[in-house]
């Protein structure tokens, strides 16, 4: 049988070329789908990525009526989409770095934690009384680089920094596996916050040879 695999995040799973002006590289590019083409036959791969997404805040500057940027609120809409769901990749975190939230990277990790609960629900899973595995994928360290991304995440650097250890936190207390990011990407130094096309391919590699080894693939 085929497995349902969602990716769901921020501008980094979009696929936003590194810079202020709103590009996106091609399908090819984006590590969901480079992660897909890297898994064997029966795996099918959804990328599920909103620009300025957040793990469960309201975004007052870029949220709107038409997009909602609160993760909390669209998850569970998106997983039944894509019902039956066997596994949901989590990535997220970036934006809550903004000032405008303020909170700490125990928050940030404790949105991220509450995502992972909610994708745990046997309303999504792939059959009865069964619930999605969850893969939780920590963000690598931003920059504050640049006057545009340089502003909207001032001061963002040192709390990301301390994701890390928060993530495992979270994912001692509530068993959710955790892949960090930043042992194979780093953020590109154009923006300090988005991924180049190198690092999407890292990144897609390093969660295909995680579920390969979770599904015994």
């Amino acid at each position: 049988m085929t497995k349902t695999i969602v990716c769901y995040g921020d501008s980094n799973t979009w696929g936003a070329i590194p810079g202020p002006d709103k590009k996106r590289y091609p399908p090819d590019i984006r590590w969901p789908n480079v992660m897909g083409r890297l898994l064997p036959d029966g795996f099918r791969v959804y990328e599920e990525g909103l620009c300025g997404r957040t793990t469960v805040h309201d975004d007052p500057i870029e949220g709107s009526l038409t997009v909602d940027k609160n993760g909390k609120r669209t998850l569970g809409a998106i997983l039944d989409t894509h019902s039956p769901v066997d596994l949901v990749v989590i990535m997220l975190g970036t934006n809550d770095l903004k000032p405008r939230f303020a909170v700490s990277a125990y928050e940030i990790a404790a949105g991220v934690e509450l995502l992972a609960h909610t994708a745990r629900d046997p309303l999504f899973g792939p059959g009865l009384n069964s619930v999605p595995d969850v893969l939780v994928v920590c963000p690598p360290p931003i920059e504050e680089t640049g006057d545009f991304f340089g502003t909207i995440f001032a001061g963002g650097k040192a709390k990301s920094l301390q994701l890390s250890k928060q993530f495992k936190l979270l994912g001692e207390r509530s068993n959710i596996p955790i892949l960090y990011a930043g042992q194979f990407v780093k953020s590109d130094p154009v923006d300090g916050i988005h991924l180049s096309a190198e690092s999407h391919a890292a990144l897609a590699g390093a969660v295909a040879d995680w579920v390969k080894a979770r599904f015994g693939a």
